[in-house]
């Protein structure tokens, strides 16, 4: 049974119930769509190519003497280019000459049989182009029937597509079920196009990471996945967050439907609900001052355009006359162009379980942070992309303020020194190449988010390379982020270790150093001391709480985005970045903690511990704790309780006015359960807080409200 059958069934139903709603529907919609995709060419244009045509061909385009094109898609985008301009002409002046040449062109294409080395160019971006060549050939002559069976075969939406892809096919069938059904006055092409609208609203509900979707597309907390790898030996899936890029792609199909859809072809109500919450609860916190945070983007990290969020202000704009929550539609609209962050609604930390990444946005200051476990991947390469981003996702984390920091650095990157990550610096290095994400993942279950929507925390035990079990916890706080790690077993490595703090752009060839035996202001190359306690840097501040080897670096770095990508330029690309990071040299389980703030404000200054079986914050008060425990029976000592869990698991404790608020979650997602202790100064009692066990939400946090009485109501 395919996909579409039970909605082609129903159209067919309704139809009979209704057939002059659909006919009158389909005529808007088919009005619409003709004037969106009429292109313009000059009538001297039209007429060189007219008499530069023959057979189906154009004279000056050379063709592929074979079927089998590879990747020689060129000619063949070019022909379908005028064919459509041609049609477009033919319906503006209604001219039959230009009909008919469009219609013997695209006969041609179609006969030939095209197979193109990247599936993608034949099913989506030539058989796009077939069928809007189609529909606007059908409203002012025949279009050929063979040509549309041959694009209604080739992409339709029961080929096991999803989300950003499926939408993208479901927009083809909208095109060929049109052309069809005006060319024929066949009313089951209606009942196709009625199809390609459902499976548009389906694709808007929640992907579920069992069979069929595998997670493709939008989760239950509202991030976004995409290329999900399978892992053969576990008969899984892993998760990849995808919202910049391949998420973008989805939402702009879904609202070029939801613009040309009318009356009975119309998206369920449903469906924009869960996209109007997938913009406000998910999209919008992966990106800070107009642009998309690199973990978001996948392989399109490496390339120069695109990671902008300007498309938001369409996407509110559209939602706004039946959404549930206008006024956050309107804050997030006027996120859309970059400007600061000045909107309240979107303030705070958001915990996005499923592909374990960490958003914490607060006024002129953000961070996103990316772990990985053994149910998701950092990045993916593919198709010559992103060529160096192996480590990207492993602990890494991106500080704002401006939102200038990192913009257009890739090419000129030191990708062995990406913020966050701990790393051997091998010089000879060769980056691996994560396939479209395989063997991306990370190598532990205890990995994972959690928020309490103030406080943050992401934590991972991660091995790669010669890096074993390496245990790193980030901690945000209102205008601040802690790292607390252990660089693990380093037995095996061969080069030095280093951390790296961060890498980005200078404002200025200024930094401020501040050592045991005074301030530095280091105008250029690097300096490296041991006694560093405080770098400052573009607005930010960064203060080491452990003794470390610190390096600071100012240089002119150069590349190009063809290193990264090959399918970009190889022209010189060299600007002035700041590199500070932390020299572990070759010792096994070396501690690091250091806090980044932005400056002018005043830090916190809690007590922490960062050794192997625990990794958290407690505020000078004793009234606040965050972080993760790695193995049980840890003590977390607040002025009123002591907190000692019985399993591992990422934490935020708050105390207040003799009332405990404990927000927990299991970085494994494998328990049901975790019991902990609570020891108050008259009371001693364990309660076991249950997890959730759908599949879908294990790893999502939860929240208990206690006091020396027990558990609150």
């Amino acid at each position: 049974m395919n996909l579409s059958d039970a909605w082609v069934e129903e159209a067919n139903r309704s139809m009979k119930a209704a057939p002059s709603a659909w006919l009158a529907d389909a005529e808007k919609m088919l009005e619409y769509l003709v004037a969106r995709e009429t292109t313009a060419a000059t009538e001297a244009t039209v007429s060189k190519w007219k008499a530069d045509y023959k057979d189906g061909k154009f004279k000056d385009i050379i063709y592929p003497e074979k079927k089998e094109v590879g990747g020689n898609t060129a000619p063949l985008y070019e022909h379908l280019e005028r064919v459509k301009m041609l049609a477009s002409f033919a319906v503006k002046h209604n001219d039959d000459a230009s009909g008919k040449c469009a219609a013997e062109a695209v006969r041609f294409y179609t006969e030939q049989g095209y197979v193109t080395g990247n599936w993608y160019h034949l099913k989506v971006g030539l058989a796009s182009q077939v069928a809007r060549c189609l529909m606007l050939l059908s409203v002012t002559r025949k279009a050929p029937l063979e040509s549309i069976e041959y694009v209604r075969t080739l992409t339709n939406v029961d080929q096991k597509q999803y989300a950003a892809n499926q939408v993208e096919f479901a927009y083809i069938q909208l095109f060929w079920s049109l052309a069809g059904w005006k060319n024929t006055s066949d009313v089951s092409y209606l009942a196709q196009a009625y199809a390609a609208s459902r499976a548009v609203s389906k694709c808007c509900e929640f992907a579920s990471l069992s069979a069929p979707t595998w997670g493709e597309g939008i989760r239950t907390d509202y991030s976004y996945s995409q290329h999900n790898p399978f892992v053969i030996r576990d008969k899984s899936v892993c998760s990849q967050l995808y919202a910049g890029s391949y998420g973008f792609v989805f939402l702009e199909t879904v609202f070029k439907f939801k613009a040309a859809l009318v009356g009975v072809f119309g998206l369920t109500s449903a469906s924009l609900e869960n996209i109007e919450l997938h913009l406000t609860e998910g999209l919008a916190w992966c990106a800070y001052a107009g642009r998309y945070d690199f973990h978001a983007l996948g392989r399109a990290i490496s390339r120069s355009s695109g990671g902008g969020t300007s498309a938001w202000s369409r996407w509110c704009e559209a939602l706004l006359p039946t959404a549930n929550n206008p006024g956050r539609l309107r804050e997030m609209k006027e996120l859309a162009s970059g400007k600061g962050l000045t909107v309240p609604g979107f303030r705070g930390t958001r915990a996005f379980w499923t592909n374990d990444y960490l958003s914490h946005i607060d006024n002129d200051f953000a961070v996103f942070c990316k772990v990985i476990s053994t149910r998701t991947v950092g990045t993916e390469t593919g198709n010559g992309e992103n060529l160096k981003g192996y480590y990207m996702g492993g602990g890494s984390y991106f500080v704002h303020t401006h939102g200038k920091e990192y913009e257009g650095i890739q090419p000129v990157w030191h990708w062995q020194y990406l913020p966050g990550t701990t790393v051997e610096e091998d010089p000879h290095f060769e980056y691996p190449q994560v396939r479209f994400g395989s063997h991306g993942w990370g190598s532990h279950d205890f990995a994972g988010v959690l928020s309490d929507g103030t406080v943050g925390v992401a934590t991972m035990v991660l091995s790669r390379q010669n890096i074993k079990a390496s245990r790193k916890t980030i901690i945000t706080l209102a205008g601040e982020i802690y790292c607390l790690g252990l660089t693990g077993d380093l037995s095996g490595v061969s080069h030095n270790v280093h951390t790296t703090v961060n890498q980005c752009w200078h404002d200025t060839w200024h930094v401020r150093s501040e050592t045991s035996t005074g301030g530095y202001s280091i105008n250029s190359g690097t300096f490296r001391q041991s006694d560093i306690s405080e770098v400052s840097h573009d607005g930010v501040v960064y203060q080491f709480l452990l003794p470390a080897d610190v390096s600071v670096e100012l240089t002119t770095s150069r590349g190009s985005w063809k290193s990264i990508n090959g399918d970009q330029s190889a022209e010189p690309v060299s600007g002035g970045t700041f590199s500070l990071w932390i020299n572990h040299g070759q010792v096994s389980e070396d501690r690091y903690a250091y806090v980044i703030r932005k400056a002018g404000s005043v830090g916190s200054q809690p007590f922490f511990v960062c050794s192997a079986t625990s990794q958290y914050i407690v505020s000078s008060k004793k009234n606040l704790a965050a972080g993760s425990i790695f193995s049980p029976s840890v003590d977390i000592d607040l002025d009123e309780v002591k907190i000692t869990p019985k399993a591992p698991l990422a934490f935020v404790a708050l105390l207040k006015d003799a009332k405990l608020t404990l927000t927990i979650s299991d970085p494994t997602q494998k328990l049901d359960a975790i019991e902990v202790q609570l020891k108050w100064k008259n009371r001693t009692y364990n309660h076991k807080i249950m997890l959730p066990t759908d599949l879908d939400y294990r790893g999502k946090g939860v929240t208990v409200e206690f006091t020396e009485k027990g558990v609150s109501a």
